[in-house]
């Protein structure tokens, strides 16, 4: 596959030489360089196992590959093994060789009984390796793999750099239940990216879309409601030893708020008081309101507030629901016309 910018390029040598667990930025082209590894892989005398994917990604991945080959999709050595296939015709697909996209539990049911030659497995490739944790599937498929093939590769990739930066050593556990030892970080600010974007800048046309009126009100009742929630959770922060200084409706727009507020939680998560993890869930689910108001039309954002409604209960402690800002959400809604 051919990788337009030169970082891409150099992703790709990089994890070809040494096996690693590459963490990317979004936007920077995961697809195509997850695509060039299944390009140099796709060959009969290959045996690679491409995990957890989604049919989406496979799709695309194959789409990708299609493109940027002469041979059909019958004619590519990268086939999708799901429970349609019976064991017969999986194992002739292992011999068949190739990229083998295959989901979790049919690659576990299939090791475990000794219907992969896993002696002749040339690696692993995993994808969406930030979900990978220790009590996942894909965890222990790469532990069955180490114990009786030691000279496979396993490459892993991720973009969602976030997910390896809460928590406790969320990067060094990652690593281990990988069975890898190098991490390969290709932010936005690294020279080469740096560079290969600056000279494909882009023309951008941004247009802005004022909100209506109603919207407006909405909005700011919304907002409202979450001063709210923060103050009595502020009324708590003594008891329960929470840093008050992060309790602000500006940090609560944001989704590092939610990490910013389990991560001071979680050591006394089973001290906390029911009513402050309702206060903790109702913020979110405010703050996922205010981007539902701006993404949702009127008739789905109309459904989620009559869900809203329709599972509320008066001991359940959303203090929120029953204040005049929230009142305020649902009349001005209920009287937009659809």
């Amino acid at each position: 596959m051919s990788l337009p910018l030169p970082f891409q390029k150099e992703i790709v040598a990089e994890l070809v030489a040494e096996d690693a667990l590459l963490i990317i930025a979004r936007g920077l082209g995961l697809r195509n360089i997850l695509g060039a590894f299944l390009q140099i892989y796709s060959q009969p005398q290959n045996l690679v196992l491409l995990i957890n994917t989604n049919s989406d990604q496979e799709t695309e991945l194959r789409d990708d590959l299609c493109a940027n080959t002469s041979q059909s999709a019958n004619g590519l050595h990268f086939r999708t093994i799901t429970s349609e296939l019976s064991v017969n015709e999986r194992a002739d697909l292992y011999r068949f060789g190739g990229v083998m996209a295959i989901t979790s539990r049919i690659l576990v049911m299939d090791l475990l009984t000794n219907r992969v030659p896993v002696h002749l497995v040339t690696g692993i490739l995993v994808a969406n390796a930030h979900r990978v944790t220790a009590t996942s599937t894909e965890a222990f498929i790469l532990r069955l793999f180490r114990q009786k093939n030691s000279q496979g590769f396993i490459k892993a990739f991720s973009d969602q750099p976030e997910h390896f930066a809460s928590g406790f050593a969320t990067l060094e556990k990652a690593l281990k239940l990988l069975y890898l030892r190098k991490v390969n970080l290709w932010p936005r600010f690294h020279v080469t990216v740096s560079e290969s974007l600056e000279s494909n800048t882009a023309n951008v046309i941004e247009i802005r879309q004022p909100l209506t009126k109603a919207m407006k009100s909405i909005q700011a009742a919304i907002i409202e409601c979450m001063d709210v929630c923060l103050q009595e959770l502020r009324r708590s922060s003594s008891a329960i030893e929470l840093d008050i200084e992060d309790l602000t409706v500006d940090n609560a727009l944001f989704k590092s708020f939610d990490v910013i507020i389990r991560r001071q939680l979680d050591p006394i998560w089973h001290r906390v008081s029911q009513k402050t993890k309702q206060l903790v869930g109702d913020l979110k689910m405010l703050r996922n309101l205010l981007g539902y108001l701006v993404t949702y039309d009127s008739v789905n954002f109309n459904l989620y507030l009559e869900t809203i409604l329709a599972t509320f209960h008066p001991n359940s402690g959303s203090y929120w629901i029953l204040t005049d800002p929230a009142e305020k959400i649902f009349s001005v809604h209920s009287s937009i016309p659809p």
